[in-house]
């Protein structure tokens, strides 16, 4: 026999749903704030400990924007100075012939100047030399393209400020007005860089 035997018409308690009830009585959202304060007593909130942790959680909540503030800033600059390091490196690579090409130029002035003087007569020596130095232009042009340089020899065509140089200003008959008429030293672009505009003649 059963010490402890159950009493079938013992009513079961009902079971509580316990989800329910906290979606019930938790607060909502941006609220605890609001129900803190109305739980406490009047005379906690006047009560000078109270306001003293209250200053100093003020303080706190201050230091703590602060810092935040300063990290944000810290980070811009951080990542600002990291572009233009990065800007400043493809630059360098990009135009990383800018000084040397600016050396050769004269070198180039002064081949082409040679090829500019006029000889009363010329012997298969004079005309030999001159085919060098015409051969020597082209190579040293054909090296300088590889690289991404441009010369500007612009006669015949339009007068542009952004790269020639107006030496002079000159009327000739035919000519259109605002166009060059000669190059006194051919300008240079690298890539989309102006390395030295040309020093021109236009029409009147």
């Amino acid at each position: 026999m059963n010490e402890n035997p159950q009493n079938p018409t013992q009513e079961t308690a009902p079971t509580k749903d316990w989800s329910k009830v906290a979606s019930q009585e938790m607060p909502k959202e941006n609220e605890h704030e609001e129900l803190l304060l109305t739980n406490v007593p009047k005379e906690l909130l006047e009560h000078p400990s109270y306001q003293k942790l209250n200053e100093a959680l003020d303080q706190i909540t201050a230091e703590r924007d602060q810092l935040r503030n300063d990290f944000l800033r810290a980070k811009a600059e951080a990542d600002n100075a990291a572009k233009r390091f990065e800007r400043e490196l493809t630059n360098t690579h990009k135009y990383a012939i800018d000084r040397l090409l600016t050396d050769i130029l004269p070198t180039i002035d002064s081949l082409e100047r040679a090829l500019d003087i006029k000889l009363v007569e010329e012997n298969d020596t004079l005309k030999q030399m001159r085919t060098g130095i015409e051969l020597t232009i082209d190579l040293l042009l054909k090296t300088l393209t590889k690289y991404g340089v441009e010369q500007i020899n612009p006669v015949g065509a339009a007068f542009n400020p952004t790269y020639h140089e107006a030496m002079a200003v000159e009327e000739q008959n035919g000519a259109t007005t605002n166009t060059v008429l000669r190059v006194m030293q051919k300008g240079y672009l690298l890539k989309d860089r102006l390395v030295r505009p040309a020093l021109v003649i236009v029409a009147k």
